[in-house]
């Protein structure tokens, strides 16, 4: 799921299918300030049929900002999310991660559950720099103040959790810039 800028200047949601069956629901794009208050919603029923694209345009309520450096956009369709900000990450009030962690050891790995108490914008956990075997389920997830994201990491190292949580193995877009 992305928002993308249309030819007339606004802006629209594009979901895609690929899966093999159907996908529906309600699409909530919502635009938030970068402590995660809601300041303009719209809400709209969606229906993919198999492997197939939908573009929903938004209001302006939504797809314009006020505040360029402080504002950004969530598309959400049965809990799968999509970001868009405003302005490029140099031009925003991004500013240093602010993140809390738990570790949990299951068969094959580990849970990693990693809290912002910032906004935290496209967070990687780069395993391979301290197992070059092992592998993580997702990457590049963005956070409002207060969510919580959980990977799964495959490796039969034996990991600590300052390990997998250390500046240079738990990355975000952050961290470039405000090293």
């Amino acid at each position: 799921m992305t928002i993308q800028p249309r030819a007339e200047g606004t802006l629209a949601a594009v979901v895609v299918n690929d899966e093999a069956s159907p996908w529906s629901g309600e699409l909530i794009v919502r635009r938030l300030t970068d402590a995660g208050i809601v300041l303009a919603e719209h809400a709209e029923q969606v229906a993919l049929p198999a492997r197939s694209t939908v573009t929903v345009p938004l209001p302006a309520s939504v797809s314009e900002t006020t505040n360029a450096a402080a504002e950004l956009l969530r598309a959400e369709l049965t809990g799968v999310r999509g970001h868009w900000f405003f302005a490029e990450p140099r031009d925003t009030r991004l500013g240093a991660p602010s993140l809390s962690s738990s570790l949990e050891r299951v068969p094959n790995g580990y849970l990693l559950t990693v809290t912002a108490a910032t906004l935290t914008r496209d967070l990687a956990v780069l395993v391979d720099k301290v197992d070059p075997s092992a592998r993580v389920d997702d990457m590049l997830i963005t956070l409002l103040p207060g969510e919580s994201a959980t990977f799964t990491v495959c490796s039969e190292v034996e990991l600590d959790c300052a390990t997998l949580t250390a500046p240079t193995v738990l990355r975000s877009a952050n961290q470039l810039m405000r090293p």
